[in-house]
């Protein structure tokens, strides 16, 4: 991953001639120039052991149902399926409260939900990369009671299944890792998309960390035996 070196190298000497930085540092500001190195080294030594995958030992039994046997689901997810309707159902009520469909009985539909477990409602996030991320985290946040003055608010909380694709996953994979964020704390302190795809580091040392990190989380995966590609980046 030579590429990102050079960049780094680069972006670094010009800063350098020119005497100045771009910005106060985000990482380790404030540290002196020996104690900021350490400091670097020390994010990208945790940050490649986190990015490399591991191999581990595979469950006595599926995880989630069975190929040859498709419609019985496994034992970890029916008893995930009993905690989640325990949650939908205040969900479904509250749902259906606030959009107030003339002639339906709330707590009649409110009870079958309970009495059925049902009905599961899935939600599917496309692929697409960067802008499928987006477009799914737009679509999520009309569903977010959270996020959302909308009458389709409140259908991400009653659902019961949540799935990505590629760019997808890229959004489903960020709400995971955050404690299931709403799109507002995904947009301003996880993706941060206010800066740069390419030079989102501020100053000499930053850039170093940044750039330096990024190539060694790669390099960790591709000397563990798997193929890497700018997706990883």
């Amino acid at each position: 991953m030579q590429l990102l070196s050079v960049i780094s190298f680069l972006l670094v000497a010009v800063e350098l001639l020119t005497g100045c930085e771009a910005a106060p540092s985000r990482a380790g500001h404030g540290l002196l120039p020996l104690q900021r190195i350490a400091h670097i080294r020390r994010q990208e030594d945790q940050s490649a052991a986190s990015y490399t995958p591991k191999w581990v030992e595979c469950p006595a039994g599926p995880i989630t149902r069975s190929v040859k046997n498709a419609p019985v689901l496994s034992e970890l997810e029916s008893t995930w399926l009993k905690a989640r309707l325990a949650a939908a159902v205040p969900a479904w009520r509250d749902y259906l409260t606030r959009n107030a469909v003339e002639g339906l009985d709330i707590e009649q539909v409110v009870a079958a939900v309970q009495a059925e477990g049902g009905p599961s409602v899935g939600i599917a996030l496309s692929g697409g990369g960067y802008r499928a991320m987006l477009n799914g985290a737009a679509h999520l946040a009309a569903l977010d009671t959270r996020s959302s003055p909308l009458p389709t608010a409140g259908i991400l909380q009653l659902s019961t299944y949540l799935a990505g694709l590629s760019g997808g996953s890229w959004l489903l994979g960020s709400m995971y890792n955050t404690n299931f964020s709403d799109w507002t704390t995904l947009r301003n302190e996880v993706w941060k998309l206010d800066q740069s795809l390419v030079n989102p580091f501020d100053g000499v040392f930053d850039k170093v960390s940044g750039y330096n990190g990024l190539d060694n989380d790669v390099d960790g995966k591709e000397d563990a035996g798997w193929n890497t590609t700018i997706v990883d980046f």
